[in-house]
């Protein structure tokens, strides 16, 4: 009996590393979230990308989100004021998710209300998938009236024609 425990223990210790070892070799294509971004963009491409019921429109015609790619740089100078991190894109792309959500700094405290985090992202069938988690960082209500919300992943350039995002709560 305890060898049979014991071997199944290794098993699952081999089935558990095999995933890790996986999952930390997988496809993230240096990829980075930037949460505030929308901070350094310029108000005509905001007004460009509001979603359906954010704080800057009431319109039911409006999109519930907008996926944006962006991979050249006359492109970047249309959305951007400026972009602290570099952008080389001979080798890197932005994708650009605007949707309505809430608050993520408090505006009197400055604190970060919430966080965004890169959970998995692939390509299939010329499809970028992006899954986000979202992390509450302060206990309490963190109710605010919905908002323009949006999300700059900076990566490695990729031959995409399609996205899917998706954000997951934690």
């Amino acid at each position: 009996m305890k060898k049979t425990k014991k071997l199944f223990i290794l098993w699952v210790m081999l089935i558990v590393s095999l995933w890790f070892f996986a999952g930390c070799r997988g496809e993230n294509y240096n990829a980075e979230v930037y949460d505030t971004a929308i901070e350094w963009m310029t108000s005509d491409y905001i007004a460009e990308n509001t979603t359906r019921n954010s704080s800057i429109t009431e319109s039911e015609s409006a999109p519930i989100t907008i996926t944006n790619i962006i991979a050249i740089q006359s492109d970047f100078n249309n959305a951007f004021i400026e972009f602290p991190p570099e952008v080389d894109f001979e080798k890197e792309m932005l994708i650009i998710y605007f949707f309505t959500g809430d608050i993520i700094i408090n505006q009197v405290t400055g604190d970060r209300i919430f966080s965004y985090k890169i959970k998995s992202i692939n390509i299939a069938n010329e499809k970028l998938n992006i899954v986000f988690t979202k992390k509450t960082l302060v206990s309490g209500p963190t109710g605010s009236p919905p908002t323009q919300e949006c999300l700059v992943v900076k990566m490695d350039k990729t031959h995409v024609t399609a996205t899917n995002i998706e954000i997951i709560y934690e």
